[in-house]
């Protein structure tokens, strides 16, 4: 069984059964609160230099805002097993993004446990039972830990394809500029070719030692002082 296979089989084991029913319970606690919730797990991520830019464009703060609140909510709803596997590809979809637009996975996961204090504190203040709190905090701590594993698995695999398409573009450039520096060198050496022969034609007694010399042309330099670059 794969690892993805693995966390599809928790996520739908979280959403079956009493389980499901909880979660459900635990949202009509939380959202009434989510306005503050979304609102202090901002504040706090604009408190870092690295990523206050990004987000401090108001269109992006509406968006990202909205979006968050969605996210929190639909964890929270029930799920089919065909709603579970769109789940999935959603939470690939979120760290594919953060990938792409070269966000620290340090920083996004400082975000989730932002939003893990907030909900814990707040489902506290409404339950007094400690075991309804605990049978709570359970059941949050494995849906989130089982959604930030299909985070991390798309944003790591997203990073690889980036750093394996760079390379190959490197490649490719490196292979381009070659192939044009061998076509410079070729032309180079007939221009010596075709200077010797017109010198050979136009002069009847010449000695070998009055030809052209091949390693003072332009593309015997070359060889001397530049063909060793080729091989670093």
């Amino acid at each position: 069984m794969t690892i993805q296979e693995i966390l599809r089989k928790k996520l739908q084991y979280i959403y079956a059964g009493n389980t499901g029913t909880l979660l459900q319970d635990i949202y009509s606690i939380l959202e009434p609160e989510l306005p503050e919730i979304v609102n202090t797990f901002y504040a706090e991520l604009l408190d870092i230099p690295a990523i206050a830019p990004i987000l401090e464009n108001s269109i992006v703060q509406k968006n990202l805002r909205n979006a968050l609140r969605t996210w929190i909510t639909v964890l929270f709803q029930p799920h089919t097993e065909s709603q579970t596997l769109s789940m999935i590809e959603r939470q690939k979809h979120i760290g594919a993004v953060h990938a792409n637009i070269n966000i620290n996975l340090n920083y996004f996961t400082h975000g989730i446990s932002i939003l893990k204090r907030e909900l814990y504190a707040r489902i506290h203040q409404h339950l007094s039972s400690r075991e309804d709190f605990a049978e709570a905090f359970l059941v949050i701590g494995q849906l989130f830990d089982v959604l930030m594993s299909i985070i991390s698995e798309a944003y790591f695999s997203h990073e690889i394809v980036h750093e394996t398409n760079e390379f190959s573009l490197r490649v490719k450039g490196v292979t381009h500029n070659t192939a044009i520096e061998c076509e410079r060198l070729r032309s180079l050496l007939l221009d010596w070719l075709r200077n010797a022969l017109t010198f050979l034609y136009q002069t009847p007694d010449i000695t070998p030692g009055q030809l052209p010399k091949l390693q003072y042309s332009n593309f015997g330099l070359w060889v001397i002082y530049k063909s060793d670059l080729l091989s670093h």
